[in-house]
């Protein structure tokens, strides 16, 4: 006629049945409990924030003086980052005029003339043509012994002191060219170191005049022997002789110095 058999559940299948349905109803359940516990959990932050908000309007309409603050917390921040970035570029702007600044005088210093520039590779050969002096080590024992008679100078060691005397004497050089070479003004080339150095040396070095005079031969140290054979000291000798009366005694002019050193440099 058109109609299914029906079936007949055992207990065992209505057993099952039952215990399907149970589990579908605890599931069901739990479900709608997570789906509230998640909605609680949600509902917290904004309970606490609308608390702290009506916490703080209660504070504000409880002071009458007191106002509500309405600015950013992070604009404390801006402005201290805003601050540290101008102290940095202040840094390296800074930085960048010392290390100019520092390679200026590192040239400036590499280009001056001085007791250095014997130094080094060749330093006997540049000795004996700047000084008249065979070797460095003579210059650093004269430098040694005339220390304490060389005329002081704020801009030149002892070293560059007798170097440019030493080289007046031996090339004749110009004022001007030596105060380039040395970085100093003439003035204090012809008035302060010249005029005040070459009476000095020639009168602590007046052993050696005996030793000419005479012909005997005097050792100090093993270094004399060297000095009788100088050019240049020969001519701090000649100039002592020739104007012991006079220079020791009244300033004379360098062209006075210089007129000695050349007659000497004829008669030798």
């Amino acid at each position: 006629m058109g109609y299914t058999a029906s079936h007949k559940l055992t207990p065992e299948g209505k057993k099952a049945r039952f215990a399907r349905v149970k589990k579908r109803g605890c599931q069901k359940e739990e479900d709608v409990r997570d789906a509230k516990q998640k909605a609680e959990a949600a509902s917290i932050p904004l309970d606490l924030s609308m608390s702290q908000l009506s916490r703080a309007d209660m504070e504000c309409e409880g002071d009458e003086d007191a106002s509500c603050p309405d600015t950013d917390i992070y604009d404390g921040c801006i402005s201290q980052v805003a601050k540290l970035r101008k102290q940095n570029k202040q840094t390296v702007t800074e930085l960048g005029r010392l290390q100019r600044e520092n390679e200026t005088l590192a040239n400036q210093c590499e280009r001056q003339f001085g007791e250095e520039f014997l130094r080094g590779n060749q330093q006997d050969s540049k000795t004996t043509f700047c000084t008249g002096l065979p070797s460095y080590a003579v210059f650093v024992w004269l430098l040694n012994y005339c220390t304490s008679v060389l005329p002081p100078s704020p801009s030149l060691s002892t070293g560059d002191i007798l170097l440019l005397i030493l080289m007046k004497l031996r090339l004749n050089l110009l004022y001007q060219d030596l105060s380039y070479r040395f970085s100093i003004s003439i003035g204090h080339v012809s008035d302060d170191i010249l005029n005040n150095g070459l009476p000095a040396l020639a009168k602590h070095l007046n052993f050696v005049i005996h030793t000419i005079l005479t012909e005997q031969t005097v050792q100090v140290g093993g270094a004399v022997s060297w000095l009788l054979k100088l050019h240049v000291l020969g001519k701090l000798v000649i100039l002592f002789i020739v104007s012991s009366s006079t220079c020791l005694n009244v300033k004379l002019p360098m062209s006075a110095f210089i007129f000695n050193i050349i007659w000497f440099g004829h008669h030798t």
